[in-house]
């Protein structure tokens, strides 16, 4: 009796181990951007039809409702065109969530919005950057989201 309860216990054992050994991990834990940095290459070298100016930092929390990231930057034109630029750490998972989730209501948003108000712009909405990449968010909308991911990639290697 005692040997099927130890033989019970052990195959019980391999099958907990068999699910945590399979549990998905974040292979971006780890991650560390340079949130400026970041914000600044994906300016510079991501495909814009206006000249994006950086926000003042203390202005941020008014305009935009995220939350409080540890660190945010923000890239925005003169509203003519939907593009523009977040970059934001958070290191609390659920403050990042709930982060993602209003960059999403936004895109949302800004999709009405531009059905009618410089309706040729809409398209831009159509494919862009939002993404959660280890404990940052990125909302990124350009003339060319592939310019935006290849940005990206070099950061995360991937």
């Amino acid at each position: 009796m005692k040997k099927s309860r130890f033989i019970a216990v052990i195959m019980l054992a391999a099958i907990v181990f068999t699910f945590v050994s399979c549990e998905k991990k974040d292979p971006y834990a780890n991650l560390e951007i340079d949130v400026e940095k970041f914000a600044l290459d994906l300016r510079d070298n991501g495909k814009f039809l206006e000249e994006l100016e950086r926000l003042d930092d203390k202005n941020v929390p008014y305009v935009y409702d995220i939350g409080t990231p540890d660190k945010i930057v923000v890239y925005a034109g003169s509203g003519a065109t939907p593009e523009e630029i977040i970059v934001a750490q958070f290191d609390d998972a659920a403050a990042r969530s709930d982060a993602f989730k209003k960059l999403n209501d936004r895109l949302a948003a800004q999709r009405k919005t531009f059905d009618d108000y410089n309706a040729q712009y809409r398209p831009l909405l159509d494919n862009p950057l939002v993404t959660e990449v280890g404990k940052y968010l990125i909302y990124c909308v350009s003339d060319d989201a592939g310019a935006s991911q290849a940005v990206l990639s070099r950061y995360t290697g991937k």
